[in-house]
């Protein structure tokens, strides 16, 4: 019996499916554990109880808003929905327009639902080898980042405050501030030259 009509699964019957799903459950398992153990660390770091990651739907809104925007996990659970119906329900039969379409939902999809982990290290003040860590090996860099020494920057967008300590990063070395009377920032080189606008605001 097929249970998937179309798609790059068809064929696949339900004992082949079932026993997919039997051999991969123990390591889904311990992933989400640890996902969720990272998750109430941070949770707590940004000012939230930690039990509240474990509440469905409220819990990835919170991620979000903690890390991004609350409003994007919504759009991720409406494009996860639409993704999952049109694998399911819609076969393109060669159709060039409907392969497209499928392609850049599932693309947009993919990128609202692991964009958080980057998100996440960003408001750590973390660089791009944590943002990429975070996306190739999520379990372990979201507890370094539960548990790293930076500090929780804050969301300003969503009205979450820093983490108390916590201190902005240091300006670029070798240029310095330089107050004129129009109030307009600029940064010159150790060397004396004109260093340029810097938008440190």
């Amino acid at each position: 019996m097929n249970i998937i009509p179309g798609g790059s699964f068809a064929g696949i019957t339900a004992a082949e499916a079932f026993t997919m799903a039997r051999a991969i459950l123990p390591e889904l398992a311990i992933a989400l554990l640890f996902i969720y153990i990272a998750k109430w660390k941070i949770f707590r770091r940004a000012g939230f109880a930690g039990w509240k990651c474990l509440i469905p739907f409220y819990g990835g809104y919170l991620t979000y808003k903690i890390g991004w925007r609350g409003k994007y996990y919504w759009y991720s659970v409406a494009m996860t929905v639409l993704m999952l119906a049109n694998h399911v329900m819609i076969n393109p039969k060669g159709s060039l327009y409907l392969t497209v379409l499928q392609a850049v939902i599932d693309f947009v999809t993919i990128a609202l639902n692991i964009g958080i982990y980057p998100m996440l290290a960003v408001r750590f003040d973390y660089k791009l080898f944590f943002m990429i860590g975070s996306l190739l090996f999520t379990e372990a860099f979201l507890l370094f980042i539960a548990w790293g020494k930076h500090a929780y920057s804050g969301n300003p967008e969503e009205g979450i405050a820093p983490e108390p300590g916590y201190c902005a990063p240091a300006e670029p070395s070798g240029r310095r501030r330089l107050e004129d009377d129009d109030d307009d920032d600029f940064y010159d080189d150790d060397d004396g030259g004109h260093g340029g606008i810097w938008p440190w605001n």
